[in-house]
């Protein structure tokens, strides 16, 4: 007769059971969830997904791989596959959907899990949803459709842009010149709704927190209407303004009336008035803010005190007394001066900023307390050239060029002190976590440089044509036509004659530098 089994070995039996299903369930999970699909390449006349596993597998029954995007979760790949026998324009094919993670190379099967979507797309038009059951694409004609639970819907016509938005929609579309922002929610294809009518620009794309902007009168078409609106409410107008710009979160406008010149702010939803002008108002032209203005908008209050609010923070700051003398010293010197960085603890301006940063020369910078500056320092010499500057986390960054010489020198200006960070570079990427990519030589052979956020420089690869910033750890690059990825340390092949790469997912640089030889 057999010993009955103790309760303790009972619940220490029962607890391993549940462990190892527990395990069992998680890596299911990971099969499903995980991302195998890293990216697209063509060698020859074939296609090829590349998972990260390090496996590869041939896309079946593709012609011209004109357009791709990987579902949020990757687990399909739409494609636009353009044939050269139709009388599609180039940038147009046949839209499919793979389930590429099915895919072994084996076309016989393979073909069950490739599904035809539509027989004419237009590319770059790919929208995925957050799940990846539904897509939006337009037609060579400007259609938009949206293809959701293995049905096709068409949603507009004389579509120019459509992008998704929770569980909805948006999309503009433009006839005669007269745009119209409308939305739909996903599943209720019979009922859009109408958000802007006949808009001149679209602020932002949040249609929770829209703003956009309409003719005031269409006798005066110099004068514009600032409304805000959500789906479900009416129109609220704002202000008749003389600007807007969008920057993050925040929704700068300027108001003018008869000797002043209001700046205000939506943050958020809030709204605060920033600064405000009399006599000469903006010290630029409100209309070219965007361009003109880096991270920083500059107020006249009097015409000789000013006033300089950081776009991307609310910070304002105004000149001392030395400041402004020096300031004016700088204006009358130059004729063309302009701020181009306010940080937590300096503000920087630069001479010949018109039209366009290319012709600074010279940089000067005055340091910042509580809110006020004190006396300028030319922080360049020799007059160099240096680029565009840009402010990131209480840094400049800028590249000086001497114009006698073709050496170029990358630097950085950060707690009072200026920083030479790379020599002799023709290119600047500039990420938002600080580091950098860059490259010297040749534009079509050069030397692959990355640069940390604490400076330190690693050499990825010579002879490189071209490359990517796939996360803050791994760049992929092209060398001597094959295919090499860089993981922080070292480098490794992944495929041979690689002549187009298609990247899903990349680091997309915050500001670049390219100075030619």
């Amino acid at each position: 007769m057999k010993k009955p089994i103790s309760r303790k070995k009972l619940l220490l039996g029962l607890s391993a059971l549940a462990v190892c299903v527990l395990l069992v369930i998680l890596w299911f999970v990971k099969q499903q969830t995980a991302s195998p699909a890293a990216y697209v390449y063509q060698s020859g006349t074939d296609y090829f997904i590349i998972r990260l596993d390090g496996s590869t597998v041939k896309l079946p029954e593709t012609t011209q791989l004109v357009d791709y995007q990987f579902d949020p979760c990757e687990k399909y790949l739409y494609y636009i596959d353009h044939d050269p026998q139709s009388d599609d324009p180039a940038y147009c094919g046949a839209l499919y959907r793979a389930e590429h993670r099915k895919l072994n190379g084996n076309s016989r099967h393979d073909q069950f899990y490739v599904q035809k979507i539509a027989e004419s797309a237009s590319s770059p038009t790919l929208k995925c949803s957050d799940d990846g059951r539904t897509i939006l694409y337009r037609t060579p004609d400007d259609t938009l459709y949206v293809y959701s639970d293995q049905n096709t819907v068409q949603i507009a016509e004389h579509v120019t842009d459509a992008w998704f938005d929770e569980n909805r929609i948006a999309y503009i579309t433009s006839v005669s010149g007269c745009n119209n922002l409308c939305a739909v929610t996903i599943g209720a294809w019979d009922s859009p709704v109408l958000l802007a009518e006949n808009y001149l620009s679209l602020i932002t794309k949040d249609l929770d927190d829209l703003f956009y902007t309409q003719l005031s009168d269409p006798d005066t078409p110099i004068v514009r209407s600032l409304y805000r609106i959500s789906v479900g409410s009416d129109p609220q107008h704002i202000a008749k303004i003389g600007f807007v710009a969008n920057y993050g979160n925040r929704v700068y406008y300027a108001v003018s009336g008869p000797g002043y010149y209001n700046l205000h702010c939506y943050d958020n939803g809030n709204q605060h008035a920033v600064a405000y002008a009399s006599g000469l108002g903006l010290y630029f032209p409100a209309s070219h803010l965007p361009l003109y203005f880096n991270t920083t908008i500059v107020m006249s209050p009097t015409g000789t005190r000013l006033r300089f609010v950081n776009r991307d923070t609310g910070q304002v700051v105004r000149l001392s007394a030395a400041a402004a003398v020096s300031f004016r010293k700088i204006q009358q010197q130059y004729n063309s001066v302009a701020p181009v960085a306010l940080t937590d603890d300096a503000l920087f301006v630069a001479d010949h900023a018109l039209p366009s940063y290319t012709n600074i020369s010279s940089l000067w910078v005055a340091p910042v307390q509580d809110d006020t500056t004190g006396d300028f320092t030319e922080i360049t010499t020799d007059h160099r050239n240096v680029g565009t500057p840009f402010a990131l986390n209480n840094t400049l960054y800028y590249m000086e060029k001497n114009p006698t010489s073709d050496i170029t020198h990358f630097r950085t200006y950060r707690d009072g002190a200026s920083t030479r960070i790379l020599e002799n570079v023709n290119r600047v990427l500039l990420y938002e976590d600080g580091s950098l990519l860059a490259y010297h030589g040749e534009t079509t052979a050069y030397t692959l440089l990355f640069v940390d956020a604490d400076g330190t420089t690693t050499t990825i690869a010579e002879n490189v044509t071209k490359e990517w910033r796939i996360s803050k750890e791994k760049v992929l690059y092209l060398r001597d036509g094959h295919l090499y990825e860089f993981d922080g340390n070292q480098s490794t092949l992944l495929a041979e004659n690689a002549s187009k790469v298609w990247i899903p997912h990349q680091m997309t640089p915050v500001q670049s530098w390219s100075i030619s030889r």
